[in-house]
């Protein structure tokens, strides 16, 4: 992977570990409750994954996987592929619907996912 994404990178998936949240139904109310899509999950072994931009939109073996605060919940982040010559439009925005202040998550945080995200605010 590339040591910096020079047009920031995306949340790809976002992994809920069953040990925190035991069944498929918490998992997605923590997702619906975070800002994050949740319409298409797959359930693993250890985590439910839900996908929020499929993964070919992406530069290969860029993805790198992050936590989101002290919930066990992470997130894989990639930097987007570059079409035509200029960075692919936002797929979603995610960074700032997905950090709740109420929650576990602290102030650093989320500065760091908007900084990963290529937020400047």
């Amino acid at each position: 992977m590339p040591d910096v994404c020079p047009i920031g990178t995306e949340i790809q998936t976002v992994l809920v570990p069953h040990a925190q949240f035991p069944t498929r139904e918490k998992a997605r109310a923590w997702i619906v409750e975070h800002g994050f899509r949740a319409t298409k999950a797959d359930v693993g072994k250890s985590v439910t994954r839900f996908r929020q931009i499929d993964p070919d939109h992406f530069e290969p073996k860029s993805f790198r996987t992050i936590p989101l605060g002290k919930s066990g919940v992470q997130a894989v982040i990639g930097c987007p592929r570059r079409e035509s010559g200029r960075a692919r439009p936002q797929a979603r925005e995610v960074a700032s619907a997905s950090v709740s202040k109420n929650d576990d998550f602290d102030q650093a945080l989320h500065e760091r996912m908007k900084r990963l995200l290529g937020r400047k605010k």
